[in-house]
């Protein structure tokens, strides 16, 4: 988890886990990196809380009902085609107690759990392609052939 600190709060839960200040340093510099250059990025749960937080965001500390294990139906609001989706809808595999509470800036809200939370980010402030998933695709891309449209996607994003 991300230390709540790097977000301005105190830990209010006994749930935060594995915090480590060095990692969360590094990946914060590596967040303004990708920014400040332009490499196109796609974050993955963590990688999407962490960058939430360098854009000045903040994370809710743990869920009510913990997303561990938990595979849902997210339904993309916008974005999908730059995604390279040919479906709106995915099936999210989830491993994540901690969700997005404030967005930071130039995050953009493009899917959503059914319990309302946000899934899937663009970011605009990014200056290429720049896109955040709260789930792992790579859990399922066997099944659920959007998984691997993402990456796909990204992949050939980042070839340029």
């Amino acid at each position: 988890d991300v230390s709540p600190r790097r977000y301005g709060e105190e830990p209010t839960t006994d749930e935060i886990y594995g915090v480590d200040d060095l990692q969360d340093e590094v990946d914060l510099d590596l967040v303004n990196y990708v920014f400040e250059n332009g490499v196109p990025l796609l974050t993955i749960c963590r990688g999407t809380q962490v960058t939430n937080v360098a854009l000045g965001g903040t994370l809710l500390q743990h869920m009510d009902e913990p997303h561990r294990h938990h595979v849902a139906t997210v339904r993309f609001d916008e974005n999908a085609d730059e995604l390279g989706l040919s479906n709106p809808e995915v099936q999210a595999s989830c491993y994540h107690h901690q969700i997005l509470e404030e967005l930071g800036r130039g995050v953009v809200p493009i899917a959503h759990a059914a319990e309302g939370h946000v899934e899937a980010v663009r970011y605009d402030s990014a200056k290429n392609w720049a896109f955040g998933l709260q789930w792992h695709p790579e859990d399922n891309f066997d099944e659920d052939q959007a998984q691997l449209e993402i990456v796909r996607t990204f992949v050939d994003v980042a070839r340029g």
